[in-house]
């Protein structure tokens, strides 16, 4: 994933939902190349265009841009 994709996931994420011309002002690019990124983004399952050139996260993205890191070792309880 790239860094433009990243910034662009947690644009979304921040908002909830998202225009292409909210986040291209954001970023300070144009809103052809937000809608661009967004259409690979659509194609590899991270959005869900919820109207024409409006997306919101799926949970595949959630978890791209939110990785559950884990320190030291996990305690496993055993039912009795």
């Amino acid at each position: 994933m790239t860094g433009t994709e990243s910034q662009i996931l947690k644009i979304i994420g921040e908002l909830r939902e998202a225009a292409a011309g909210s986040i291209a002002r954001r970023m300070a690019v144009s809103e052809e190349y937000v809608i661009e990124v967004c259409q690979a983004l659509l194609q590899d399952g991270y959005l869900a265009e919820q109207a024409p050139g409006r997306y919101a996260l799926r949970i595949k993205a959630e978890k791209a841009i939110n990785p559950v890191k884990v320190i030291g070792p996990i305690t496993v309880l055993k039912g009795g």
